[in-house]
């Protein structure tokens, strides 16, 4: 590395810096618009932020011709979200000490960063055994391959989370409402995960063939168990934001920390350490995670069998559409040429929404028709 190069890297690391600063003076009062569900003013918030980076980090990129261009662009990015906080924001933070409110938000935060370190740990334990027995190429195609199938999920997931958690808070006291909720966004979760994980899973050669190079082949043989763990993984992170919004964040990790343990004797004792082992230990560990902590909750909820219904399995069959719509349709063409796969796509999402809406005609399901 150059000496002009090295400077750059401090000063991208000292902007990084002033980024957290930024992050950590806003407006604390924004926390009450997800609290009241406000999402009017969520949407506001973030979107200044996203256009600001976006404009500042195009523009600046390409006055510099630089890296820091990115990192600039990002900065502004920051400093729009500090600026706007206290704008769509009525009150203003000030300096009060309650040491009952501070003991609880303490012990609720405690539980709730040791949560995020296992969440983080799940992620970077799989990368650590693969760089450390396999070398870096195979962690990039690990990498790319984890990507590939939790790309779509996530960015979906992060808004059904967004708005359950400040929810499921608001309707703690009554745990029969929350029980209603859990079992809708179940459904909800089923027509949406199930979908794509089963796509990812049926066409994993086919979309690697037709989308990437012959040097990223080998993710096409990982795919199917991240996509499959992907969508356990989904169903997971919906009960435990029902434990958060019920102040039971110690339950997360606790069933976080098993899911680990799982992954990691999974990984020394019966798979290996390969990039498809890893990922047939994910898969294991993923399954594992949501089967304890579903039950976990069902008897906590003190809910039935009963509570699910024929409703739930009718939404169940309806989410599987795409994946018989796909069978049949790589039997009948070569899916490994562009327009065949795009169109077989297409005609899967098409069919899909419409025995939904055959679904919802016939049996009035509710969920059926938020989703449509």
């Amino acid at each position: 590395m150059s000496i002009e190069s090295g400077e750059e890297v401090v000063k991208a690391i000292r902007i990084l810096g002033l980024m957290i600063v930024f992050d950590s003076c806003k407006n604390i009062s924004v926390v009450l618009f997800d609290k009241n569900i406000d999402f009017n003013k969520v949407f506001k918030l973030e979107l200044s932020g996203t256009l600001v980076k976006f404009f500042a980090t195009l523009f600046l990129s390409l006055y510099l011709e630089s890296f820091l261009g990115i990192v600039y662009g990002t900065l502004l990015g920051y400093f729009s979200i500090f600026i706007m906080s206290y704008v769509l924001s009525n009150s203003r933070p000030r300096i009060e000490l309650d040491i009952m409110k501070a003991k609880i938000i303490l012990n609720y935060g405690f539980w709730i960063f040791l949560n995020s370190v296992a969440s983080y740990l799940m992620f970077r334990i799989n990368e650590l055994f693969i760089l450390k027995f396999d070398g870096i190429e195979e962690l990039a195609i690990f990498q790319l391959a984890l990507f590939v199938s939790i790309f779509a999920r996530d960015s979906i997931s992060f808004i059904q989370l967004r708005v359950l958690f400040p929810v499921v808070s608001k309707y703690q006291s009554s745990i029969k409402v929350v029980n209603k909720i859990f079992i809708t966004n179940f459904e909800i979760a089923c027509l949406i995960y199930i979908p794509i994980g089963t796509t990812l899973f049926i066409l994993s050669n086919e979309l690697v063939h037709v989308f990437f190079d012959s040097n990223w082949q080998d993710i096409a043989s990982l795919i199917p168990y991240l996509s499959i763990a992907g969508i356990f993984a989904s169903f997971t992170g919906i009960i435990e934001s029902f434990f958060k919004g019920l102040g039971m964040p110690r339950h997360v990790f606790l069933f976080s920390i098993i899911s680990i343990v799982i992954l990691i004797l999974n990984i020394n004792l019966i798979f290996g350490y390969g990039p498809m082992e890893i990922s047939m230990s994910i898969l294991i560990a993923s399954i594992s995670h949501f089967f304890l902590i579903f039950f976990y909750y069902v008897k906590f909820a003190k809910m039935k069998v009963k509570n699910f219904g024929l409703r739930s399995l009718i939404i169940f069959i309806g989410a599987c559409t795409p994946l018989f719509v796909l069978t049949i349709c790589g039997f009948l063409v070569d899916l490994t040429i562009a327009s065949n796969l795009i169109f077989c796509l297409f005609l899967s999402f098409f069919v899909y929404l419409l025995f939904l809406f055959l679904l919802q005609k016939l049996f009035h399901l509710k969920t059926i028709g938020y989703f449509l």
